[in-house]
Order: C-alpha cells, then sequence, then structure tokens
C-alpha cells in the first residue's frame, strides 16, 4: 500500500527535484533558509499561509497538495468543456461507486492510449472499408476456386477461406480485450500483497470455518448456536461465565422461529 507523503517530505522531494539548496530557494522565494529548513524537517511545526501560498506558486502545486488535502500535485483549473465532461460523467465520478484510484491507474498505463484507439477505430468504423476489401478478395478467390475446381463443403481449400473471412466485430473484440487484458495484468501485479483490496480469508472459507466449529462442539443445540454465535464476533465462548450463557439461551427460546428447536 502507498504511503501519503508528510508536508516536510513532500517540501523536501519538492526542493530536490528543482536542483535547489535551501540557500538557492530562500533567495528565489524570500523565505529566510532557517524557516525553510523548519518547514524540511519538523512536521509539528505550521507553516504560515503567506509563505505555503508562495511555496505552492514556486512549486506549481497546490497547496492542497502541500497540506494533504489531495494527492493531486497541480491545481485543479482545468476547463471541463476542454475535457469533454458533460454534467452527468460529472456526477458519475463524484459519486464514489467505483475506485476512483484504480480509474486513474489504468488511464495513466503506457497501454491505455493503444486500447482507446482500438475503441475508436471500431465505433467510428474507420477501418471498415479496409476489411470489406480484405472480404472482397476472399469472395474473389472463393469464386475462382469454385469455378476451376468445384469443391464440396468440406474441402481444405474451402474451409480455410473461410477462416480468412474477418468478422469486424469479433477482430475487434479480441484486440480490444487484449488491450484491456494487459493493463489489467500489469496493475495486478502493481497490487499485489495489498491488505485492504485482498482479505486474508474469503467468505467462503469463513462458512466452512463456522460448520466445522459448529459440528464439532460438544453440547446442546443452543450451546452450539451460542458458541456459534460468540465465534462470529470475536467473543471467547469458554470465558462467558454461565450465567450469562444462561440468559442468551432463555433469550434465543423466546423466538418463535425457534419453537421446539432448543425443547
Amino acid at each position: 500500500m502507498k504511503c501519503k507523503l508528510t508536508l516536510p517530505e513532500k517540501l523536501k522531494d519538492l526542493r530536490v527535484e528543482h536542483g535547489l539548496s535551501l540557500e538557492q530557494l530562500a533567495e528565489a522565494t524570500g523565505i529566510s533558509r532557517s524557516a525553510l529548513g523548519i518547514y524540511e524537517n519538523d512536521e509539528t511545526r505550521e507553516i504560515g499561509g503567506e509563505n505555503l501560498r508562495t511555496l505552492a506558486e514556486y512549486y506549481h502545486v497546490s497547496a492542497d497538495y502541500l497540506l494533504g488535502i489531495t494527492d493531486t500535485k497541480k491545481a485543479a483549473d482545468a476547463d471541463l468543456t476542454a475535457l469533454k465532461l458533460d454534467d452527468d460523467t460529472v456526477e458519475l465520478l463524484k459519486n464514489g461507486h467505483f475506485n476512483h484510484r484504480l480509474l486513474c491507474e489504468i488511464i495513466k498505463h503506457p497501454a491505455f492510449e493503444k486500447y482507446m484507439a482500438d475503441i475508436e477505430i471500431y465505433v467510428n468504423g474507420i477501418a471498415v472499408n479496409q476489411i470489406h476489401t480484405l472480404n472482397s478478395l476472399v469472395d474473389f478467390a472463393r469464386q475462382q476456386v469454385m469455378e476451376n475446381y468445384h469443391p464440396d463443403e468440406d474441402d481444405f481449400t474451402q474451409r480455410e477461406l473461410n477462416a480468412c473471412y474477418v468478422d469486424e466485430y469479433e477482430f475487434f473484440r479480441n484486440v480490444i480485450q487484449s488491450d484491456l487484458g494487459e493493463i489489467i495484468k500489469d496493475l495486478r501485479k502493481s497490487h499485489a500483497g495489498e491488505t485492504e483490496t485482498a482479505p486474508e480469508t474469503s467468505i467462503v472459507e469463513n462458512i466452512k470455518s463456522d460448520l466445522e466449529a459448529y459440528k464439532n462442539f460438544k453440547g446442546s443445540r443452543s450451546e452450539k448456536d451460542f458458541a456459534l454465535m460468540c465465534k462470529r464476533r470475536g467473543i471467547n465462548y469458554s470465558k462467558v461465565p454461565d450465567d450469562e450463557k444462561m440468559v442468551v439461551m432463555r433469550f434465543l427460546r423466546r423466538s418463535k422461529n425457534f419453537k421446539g428447536y432448543y425443547e
């Protein structure tokens, strides 16, 4: 999992990226060298609004980025119209119903441009004429074979010609799936070991564990149910006092769904 940088770490990284010493940065920004040194080393020290704005403007990053409010370095000043984002798309991006971080990684992947280009070729029908030309050549070759040799449907040459025929949708479906597959495979590798997206145990494994525990537990039905309830909530059944166990089991017997079940 990627760790967020602190404000001092961001300031030091930006200075190093620009190839500056503290003295050079002080001269360029008008902020004292001692203050800049404190900003880069003391996480408890707050930066005044004026100095924060000065450093953000000098490094061409947003103040929100420096303060950890956003992971985006640049200020959000892009024209949505220029980005071709309509109201519905903006709302979709804002609703939080999908993983925005993953979407950003997909877009930034080197193969994403090829993926979009292949989709555009199919959607806009850019290759239609070329595919029709290829299929016309196959049809012409088939006609020549039929006229000269009169083969039956199972003839090897006929089957070869059929295999050469290009179905536009099937062709681009395979191309686009291959493009996306390359992206997803690389992202899976980069996310390997991240516990926040890969739980240690699956739901099926948890259910199997519960069934085993229930089957092997020595006691009455009501005791088994109570023990299972404790297991699911991380409570050690063996340490629950007997009087508390009796209270819970008496409570369970009141349910009409279990009438006769605990008799």
